[in-house]
């Protein structure tokens, strides 16, 4: 038997007007694992349904009276409750006019998915939002094991002594299967050539610093790349950086010099962080 996500921890609220589509929405949810399911028949008693079930992520329909889906998510943003912030909202309706698709995306909502949908596009949308979503991702994924020996890292960093400390501490956790580049350049090339899931990068190397190669990482149009994890590791803590790091998916920033705990805790993060790569290396039962 496979181990699998814990899509149980999740609570949703479906908001729709048509009783018979909440019906078939919440019979989707419950095969995916999700039994904590809300239902609101329109934006104003969603608002109501909102404080009392806290929903982590909500499937909103547009077009309801008295109050329509956007209304309602205007009036969801304006709440400024600590627990509400994290709420993720995804636009699931009939409507397919592009204006409407536009006005979602303003509203910063997390997809715009028009019915019927299937219980895989359901899905995939619940995991693209966990893969944005560390606390999210932390509580779907708690307690599943993961098989550390299946990943396959990179270090990337100019200072011997440094890569090699790493390089044990991987060690410690089990992870074996590791290969070494001393500066950005160098690690375009293994990435290439060893197709790590996870890479380990410092910041200030020559020729090519850690920015950089992240830069041209995310750039390249391989297949294997989009799922690979990227954590800093690094003596450089300033904001532009951390920043800058930030806005490339970096999943991780650890300043050195670390520990095997604290380089355990924030690896684990990061894979729990990302539904492909806890596919790819849980462990099976």
């Amino acid at each position: 038997m496979t181990s699998r996500i814990d899509y149980s921890r999740l609570n949703i609220l479906v908001v729709e007007d048509e009783s018979y589509t909440r019906v078939i929405t919440r019979r989707i949810l419950h095969q995916i694992g999700i039994m904590s399911v809300a239902e609101a028949r329109d934006g104003s008693d969603a608002l109501n349904e909102v404080v009392r079930a806290k929903p982590d992520i909500i499937f909103c329909d547009l077009n309801m009276e008295p109050m329509s889906g956007f209304e309602f998510v205007e009036k969801l943003r304006g709440l400024h409750q600590n627990d509400l912030d994290r709420t993720w909202v995804t636009i699931l309706t009939a409507d397919n006019n592009f204006e409407n698709r536009l006005t979602a995306e303003k509203h910063s909502v997390a997809g715009y998915m028009n019915k019927p949908v299937s219980l895989n596009q359901i899905k995939d949308q619940i995991d693209q939002i966990v893969a944005q979503d560390p606390d999210l991702a932390a509580r779907v994924h708690h307690g599943l094991p993961v098989a550390y020996e299946k990943l396959r890292v990179l270090v990337v960093d100019d200072e011997v002594p440094v890569r090699k400390m790493i390089i044990q501490m991987l060690g410690q956790l089990g992870i074996r299967i590791v290969a070494e580049a001393a500066d950005g350049m160098t690690a375009l090339l293994e990435v290439a050539k060893f197709k790590p899931n996870l890479i380990l990068c410092d910041v200030n190397m020559e020729p090519m610093n850690g920015i950089k190669f992240l830069q041209a990482l995310r750039q390249l149009n391989v297949k294997h790349i989009e799922d690979t994890v990227v954590i800093m590791l690094t003596a450089d803590s300033s904001i532009d950086t951390v920043k800058e790091a930030q806005r490339l998916a970096v999943l991780g920033y650890l300043i050195k010099p670390t520990n095997a705990k604290d380089l355990r805790a924030r690896i684990d993060h990061a894979i729990r962080s990302t539904p492909r790569l806890f596919t790819a290396i849980r462990k099976t039962i």
